[in-house]
C-alpha cells in the first residue's frame, strides 16, 4: 500500500506538534509490511485570506491517483481529491472556527463587485469541484490586485470565515473522506469540526522525542516549555509563581513573539530562568530534571508536552480549561488540574514545593498510563480505518489457545478468557483450543454464537511426563510441561492446522503453547499475558529439584511472546513494564487489558439482605472466605490462613476452590471449612453471606480477579497490599488494607463496627462498574486492528 501524508508547510517555517505528527507518521508507516509512504508538503501563508486560497487551490489540484490511500491532518490539505481519503484532524483554522471573535459578525456585508459571484457560490450547497476551483480562482485574483490588503482579505472576516467553512465543508460533505479520526476528545467535540452523520474514532498520538536517561539524575523544580504566545499563558504561570515561598526554579524553555515581555514580567525574581530553544536530547533531559512539569495552555488541541512528560515519569500540573492536556491527566492520580487562576496555581505549586503531593509515584503513574499510545498502536489504528477489504476488521477468525480447558470457568484465568473472548464474539468467530487429562472431555463445545471451545485430550506420553515433572518438583508444572510436550499430543497439532486454513489471528494465552502456534501459523500472534511467567514460576520453584532447567524454559518461552508477537497485553501495567525490562520488547505493542468481572453474575446485595442470608444459611459465627485455585502463591496463602485461623477461634474461615485438594489442607483447625470446588451460584452465595473476604497473597504475578468478584458481590474486601497490586482500590475507601501481621486486629475491629464496611462495599462495587467490568474493558481488546 502506498500513502500520502499530506501537509501545509507553515510560512515562516517553525516545528510544532504537528511537524512531530508528519514525521512520526512517515517513519512508522514505513515499518509496516507492504506499506510505503511519503510526506508531500506545500508552503502555506496564513497572512490573508489570498495566501490562503492560494494554498487551498494548490491541494485541490493535487493528482495522487498513483497512491493507495492519501492521509490529511490540517486545512488545506483535505481538500485534495481522491478515492480513499482518510482525515485524522489535527484542527481547522482556530481563528475562523472556535477562537473567532465574540464581538465580530458571521454575516457578510457588501462586497466589492469581483467577489459578488463568490458570495453567491459559497451559498450553494449543491457544489461541485469545478466550483471550488472557480471560487478559489476568483479570490485570488482579487488578491493579487489587492496590493494594500483590503480588510476584505484581512484575517479574520466574516467572509473569509464563510469561504474557508464552505471549502471545509465540501471537503468532508457526502463520503468524499472514507473516515474521520481526531487526536483528542477535545478536537472530536468541537463545533462544526465533523460532520454530525459520521463516526469519529478518538486516536492519541505518541511523541517522538525519545527520553533520557534518568540514572544518576536528582530532580527539582518546576519546568515549561512551549511556544510563547498568549494562548500558552506562560505569564499566568510566573505571576503565581512569583508569589511561592522556597528555593525551588522554574526553568521556560521555547521562545516566541512574546518573549519580551515574559522576561520582563518575570525579571523581578531570580528563581525563573528563561533557556530558550532547546534540541530534543536537551529537552528531553529538562523533563526528567524537573519535579514537576507546568502546562496550562487554553483549550490547547491535545499537547505533546503532556505525554512526554509523562513518558518521562514526571507529573504534569494543568489548568480545567486545557482542553486536550487534561484527557491524559488523571487528578492526584497521574498529575494535578486545578482552574486557571494565579491563585490556584500558587496554592498547588507550594503544596508540591512543600512535599503535600508524591510527585515521583504520580508520575510513574503517569508512564503507566501512556504505555499503550505508542507509533505502533496508531499507526495500526490508522490503517484499520484506512485499508478497505484487505483490512476490513468485522468477521475476523481468532484462534485462541490455552494449555488448559476453560470452559466451565473454575479459576481466575479460566475466566479472564472465557469473559475476553466472549465479549468479542458479537463481531469476529473466536474458537478456544485447549488441553485436558482426560480423553472423555474431548469435545467442540458451542459457548455462544461465534464462540467455541475445542479440547484436546493428552496423549498417554504427555501425561507421563506431566506426572514425572511432577513427582520430581513436588509442583503441579503441567503448563512448563506444556512448552515441549506438546509434540507428545500429535492430535493438538492437526486441530491448530486445521483452524489455521481459515485463522485471521492466534491469540497465546499464557505462552506455553507458543511453539505449537508457530509450528503451523505464520500470520499476526498476539500475547495475552496473564502474568510475567517466569518470575511467578521462580517464586514457585526455588527450592525445587531440577527447577533451573523449567525456568530456563520458561523464560525463552515468554521471551519469544514478548518479542516476536505482534500485540502483548497484561493484566496490569507494572506486568508490562517488567516484561519488557526482562525481555527488551517494544514497548509500543504493549497495551493494559485489566481483569474484570460479570456485574451480572450475580445481584449486588445490601448489608441487610446479607443480614438475612447468612441467617438462612445457618452461619451463625462471624465468617470470612477465601477462594483460590491449586496454584502456588494460592497454596502459600492457605497456609498462612491455617495459622490466622488458629489466632481467631471466633471466627469462621471458609476455603473454596481447588486448592482445599492440596495436602496441605489434609488437617486444618476446626474454624477452617472446605468447600473444595463449587458452581457460580454456591460460590456467589457464600460470598454474599460471608462477613468479609480474605486476600492475604504475598507472591505471584498480574492481579488477582479475586479482589474483583468480591467487590462486586458486596463484600468487604480485606487484603494485603501486595494482594491489591494493580488495582485501584483505595486504603479505607474501597478496602483495608493490612500486612498479615495485622489481618487478626483488623478483623477484631470490624467485629466490633471500627469501620464504615457499607460505605466502603458501595464504593468497590461503584469501581468495579467503571473500570472493572467486562463489557468496558474489552473495548481495549476491540480496538486491536485484525490484518
Amino acid at each position: 500500500m502506498k500513502i500520502a501524508i499530506l501537509a501545509p508547510s507553515p510560512v515562516p517555517f517553525v516545528v510544532g506538534g504537528a511537524e512531530n505528527l508528519w514525521m512520526g507518521l512517515l517513519t512508522h508507516f514505513n515499518q509496516c509490511e507492504n506499506v510505503q509512504a511519503e510526506l508531500i508538503k506545500v508552503p502555506v501563508r496564513e497572512d490573508n485570506l489570498y495566501q490562503l486560497a492560494k494554498a487551498y487551490l494548490a491541494f485541490l489540484e493535487f493528482n495522487l491517483s498513483h497512491f493507495d490511500m492519501v492521509l490529511s491532518t490540517k486545512y488545506p490539505a483535505w481538500l485534495t481529491q481522491h478515492d480513499n481519503h482518510h482525515v485524522y484532524l489535527q484542527h481547522k483554522l482556530r481563528g475562523l472556527y472556535d477562537t473567532y471573535p465574540s464581538q465580530m459578525s458571521i454575516t457578510i456585508d457588501t462586497l466589492p463587485a469581483a467577489l459578488e459571484l463568490v458570495q453567491r457560490n459559497i451559498a450553494n450547497p449543491a457544489s461541485t469541484k469545478a466550483i471550488v476551483r472557480a471560487v478559489l480562482t476568483d479570490i485570488v485574483a482579487y488578491g493579487e490586485n489587492d496590493s494594500e490588503h483590503s480588510d476584505i482579505m484581512s484575517l479574520p472576516n466574516p467572509f473569509a470565515r464563510a469561504v474557508v467553512h464552505w471549502l471545509d465543508e465540501f471537503s468532508f460533505s457526502g463520503q468524499k473522506i472514507k473516515s474521520f479520526s481526531a487526536i483528542s476528545n477535545t478536537v472530536k467535540n468541537r463545533l462544526d469540526y465533523f460532520p454530525e452523520d459520521r463516526p469519529v474514532s478518538v486516536l492519541h498520538h505518541p511523541s517522538s522525542l525519545q527520553p533520557a536517561s534518568d540514572k544518576g539524575q536528582l530532580r527539582c523544580g518546576f519546568f515549561t516549555t512551549s511556544r510563547h504566545e498568549g494562548s500558552k499563558r506562560i505569564d499566568l504561570l510566573i505571576e503565581a509563581f512569583k508569589l511561592t515561598k522556597g528555593l525551588w526554579t522554574l526553568r521556560i524553555a521555547g521562545q516566541g513573539p512574546i518573549t519580551k515581555e515574559l522576561k520582563k514580567l518575570a525579571q523581578s525574581d531570580h528563581r525563573i530562568e528563561f533557556i530558550g530553544r532547546v534540541t530534543d536530547a536537551q529537552l528531553a533531559q529538562e523533563y526528567r530534571k524537573a519535579k514537576w512539569v507546568l502546562f496550562t495552555p487554553s483549550q490547547e488541541d491535545y499537547g505533546l508536552i503532556t505525554i512526554e512528560s509523562l513518558q518521562a515519569a514526571t507529573p504534569v500540573i494543568a489548568t480545567v480549561d486545557s482542553g486536550g492536556v487534561t484527557e491524559l491527566i488523571r487528578h492526584e492520580k497521574n498529575g494535578l488540574i486545578v482552574e486557571p487562576t494565579i491563585t490556584a496555581l500558587t496554592d498547588i505549586m507550594q503544596a508540591c514545593i512543600e512535599g503535600k503531593y508524591n510527585g515521583h509515584e504520580l508520575g510513574q503513574q503517569g508512564q503507566a498510563d501512556v504505555l499503550g499510545i505508542s507509533w505502533h498502536q496508531l499507526t495500526h489504528q490508522l490503517l484499520r480505518g484506512q485499508r478497505r477489504a484487505e483490512l476490513e476488521s468485522t468477521n475476523k477468525h481468532l484462534v485462541v489457545v490455552a494449555p488448559f480447558q476453560v470452559w466451565p470457568a473454575l479459576g481466575g484465568g479460566q475466566e479472564r478468557i472465557y469473559q475476553l473472548y466472549r465479549h468479542l464474539a458479537p463481531n469476529h468467530r473466536v474458537t478456544i483450543v485447549g488441553l485436558t487429562n482426560s480423553i472423555e472431555d474431548a469435545c467442540e463445545t458451542q459457548l455462544a454464537p461465534n464462540f467455541s471451545q475445542i479440547l484436546v485430550p493428552k496423549s498417554k506420553e504427555h501425561l507421563a511426563l506431566d506426572f514425572d515433572l511432577a513427582h520430581q518438583t513436588g509442583q503441579s508444572v503441567t503448563d512448563i510441561a506444556a512448552i515441549e510436550g506438546y509434540r507428545k499430543t500429535p492430535e493438538l497439532v492437526r486441530v491448530l492446522a486445521r483452524l489455521a486454513r481459515t485463522a485471521d489471528v492466534f491469540v497465546a494465552s499464557h505462552p506455553y503453547l507458543l511453539y505449537a502456534i508457530r509450528d503451523v501459523w505464520r500470520g499476526p500472534v498476539w500475547y495475552d499475558a496473564h502474568n510475567v511467567e517466569y518470575t511467578m514460576k521462580q517464586s514457585i520453584l526455588l527450592n525445587s529439584s531440577g527447577h533451573e532447567k523449567l525456568l530456563n524454559q520458561v523464560w525463552k518461552v515468554e521471551q519469544q511472546a514478548c518479542l516476536h508477537s505482534d500485540y502483548v497485553y497484561t493484566c496490569s501495567a507494572d506486568d508490562a513494564k517488567q516484561l519488557q525490562e526482562f525481555y527488551q520488547a517494544d514497548s509500543g505493542k504493549f497495551l493494559v487489558v485489566p481483569n474484570g468481572v460479570d456485574l451480572h453474575a450475580s445481584p449486588f446485595l445490601t448489608s441487610i439482605q446479607k443480614v438475612g442470608l447468612k441467617k438462612r444459611l445457618g452461619l451463625t459465627r462471624f465468617t470470612a472466605i477465601f477462594i483460590g485455585s491449586w496454584h502456588g502463591p494460592n497454596i502459600e496463602a492457605v497456609a498462612w490462613l491455617k495459622t490466622l485461623a488458629e489466632e481467631c477461634p471466633h471466627i469462621d474461615i471458609l476455603i473454596l476452590g481447588s486448592v482445599c485438594n492440596h495436602p496441605i489442607l489434609e488437617v486444618v483447625p476446626t474454624n477452617m471449612k472446605l468447600f473444595g470446588v463449587v458452581g457460580s451460584a454456591q460460590k456467589n452465595t457464600l460470598i454474599h453471606a460471608a462477613d468479609v473476604t480474605l486476600n492475604p497473597m504475598e507472591e505471584g504475578s498480574g492481579t488477582n480477579l479475586k479482589m474483583l468478584e468480591y467487590a462486586a458481590l458486596g463484600t468487604l474486601i480485606i487484603s494485603t497490599p501486595f494482594g491489591n497490586r494493580g488495582l485501584d482500590f483505595e486504603h479505607k475507601k474501597h478496602l483495608i488494607l493490612a500486612q498479615r501481621s495485622g489481618i487478626s486486629s483488623v478483623l477484631n475491629e470490624v467485629i466490633n463496627d471500627f469501620y464504615d464496611v457499607s460505605l466502603y462495599q458501595d464504593n468497590a462495587f461503584l469501581l468495579c462498574k467503571s473500570n472493572y467490568c467486562w463489557s468496558v474493558i474489552n473495548q481495549t481488546l476491540g480496538k486491536i486492528p485484525i490484518h
